[in-house]
């Protein structure tokens, strides 16, 4: 048998103050930092995984269609990722008043090529 990507991988979810944690992949969404329906793009391929519930919270100013699309008090925007040393990395998010703040996570952000028909980016 062949080991997959995903295989025996625990996924978290990025929103801010969010405690899921899951290995199964059908519980976490992979949220494109550029939106696909863009084209390509630089860094068109790299995604944070989030909980259903809140990958439909983020917004992304140029998206014209879907939950990313539309900004509310409740949505944050992701602006950049950072590695962070040793072995880390940091979310920059930027609320609706514009004030930005940073999330920090140990490991690796970056997923490979993923590509699921399911997510809503």
């Amino acid at each position: 048998m062949q080991l997959t990507f995903f295989q025996n991988r625990e996924f978290i979810c990025h929103w801010p103050g969010c405690k899921v944690k899951t290995t199964d992949r059908n519980q976490i969404e992979f949220h494109h930092i550029s939106p696909r329906e863009l084209g390509p793009r630089v860094n068109s391929n790299v995604t944070l995984t989030l909980c259903p519930t809140h990958h439909r919270m983020i917004y992304h100013p140029e998206s014209t269609k879907g939950p990313h699309s539309i900004n509310s008090p409740n949505k944050l925007q992701i602006l950049h990722i950072y590695p962070v040393a040793p072995s880390g990395y940091a979310v920059e998010f930027k609320r609706f008043n514009d004030e930005t703040f940073f999330e920090c996570y140990d490991g690796d952000y970056r997923n490979g090529d993923i590509e699921n028909d399911n997510e809503q980016q």
